[in-house]
């Protein structure tokens, strides 16, 4: 029987978890711990999100950990460094937990730490290295099983698993077909480590990128750059933060930009060209046009909708700021 430990937070986390969870029988794993960050405010609201890994591990009567810190060795309630120490681990696996996790438990997993990482690396190592790879217009991505070191993601590479990305794909569409795959391979890989037929080898040192966390402001939409720009960032920032612009000092979202071709003379970025069952605006070299819209404070409607309740005109503009 392997002892594997499990560090995870999001919705990702939670499937892989649950796919290591029905495989433990038949594979030989037992997990003996589950490691989530702690939970915390929600983004609206007072009340606290629950990392879905969280709620599993419960449900499911799995042993759980959670930590705000786990650089914060001498004042851990549960003494987390003590359970590494006086346990047997064969491997520890990380899949999106979202925290850095300090060198100092790596020598105590017999197997090392594996990271699950949503790219094909080195391309991409970073925080959101799916909505980079839709913003950069890359036509492959997929899953990087490494060995998890001190540099970032820059670890060795037991495994990697290569999918297209379509060009309708947005960022939840495309985390959930590498959902798919993690949980499709994850098994072949974790057995072919224990029993030693994986070998792992060292990362490319051309090609590096990096994937920055995704902040609301990636969101808003530059009516100076390209149809082909725009377009790729608004399906990079579906669902969070989302696509948006500015209108009489509101917030007002857009969706599903497409880049129709639209007759019209060359008009300041941002104008609005057409609004009748589709939105029209200029940018640069061009327009791009949405089919749905949604005001701060209401719900997302059609655009024929909008046109028909507000008092909204070609010629009228969106900006890049609320004043």
């Amino acid at each position: 029987m392997f002892n594997i430990i499990f560090f995870g937070t999001s919705k990702f986390s939670y499937k892989i978890l649950e796919k290591l969870h029905q495989i433990s029988n038949q594979c030989n794993l037992n997990i003996i711990l589950v490691i989530c960050q702690a939970d915390k405010p929600a983004k609206r609201g007072k009340q606290m999100y629950i990392s879905p890994v969280k709620t599993y591990a419960q449900i499911n009567k799995l042993n759980l950990y959670k930590s705000k810190d786990l650089y914060n060795k001498h004042n851990e309630p549960n003494n987390l460094l003590n359970f590494f120490r006086t346990n047997h681990i064969d491997l520890s696996i990380v899949a999106s937990y979202g925290k850095i996790i300090p060198q100092y438990f790596f020598k105590y997993s017999k197997f090392g730490f594996m990271n699950v990482h949503t790219s094909l690396l080195p391309r991409w190592r970073g925080a959101a290295p799916i909505q980079r790879a839709i913003k950069a217009n890359d036509k492959k991505t997929g899953i990087s099983y490494i060995d998890l070191t001190a540099e970032l993601d820059a670890g060795d590479i037991y495994k990697s698993y290569e999918i297209c990305i379509q060009p309708n794909d947005n960022a939840e569409q495309l985390s959930n077909k590498l959902t798919t795959l993690a949980i499709n391979t994850i098994e072949h890989t974790i057995l072919g480590i224990l029993n030693k037929t994986i070998k792992k080898i060292p990362q490319k040192t051309t090609g590096i990128t990096y994937a920055n966390k995704i902040k609301k402001l990636h969101g808003c939409i530059k009516w100076h750059t390209e149809p082909h720009m725009i377009i790729n960032n608004t399906r990079a920032m579906h669902p969070w933060p989302g696509s948006y612009t500015f209108y009489q000092g509101k917030i007002v979202k857009l969706f599903n930009a497409q880049n129709k071709q639209y007759f019209y003379r060359k008009q300041m970025p941002g104008t609005i060209l057409n609004i009748n069952n589709i939105l029209t605006v200029s940018c640069k070299n061009g327009s791009i046009s949405f089919d749905k819209i949604q005001l701060e404070g209401k719900k997302c409607i059609s655009i024929k909708e909008f046109a028909n309740g507000y008092n909204i005109n070609v010629g009228d503009y969106f900006h890049i700021s609320r004043f």
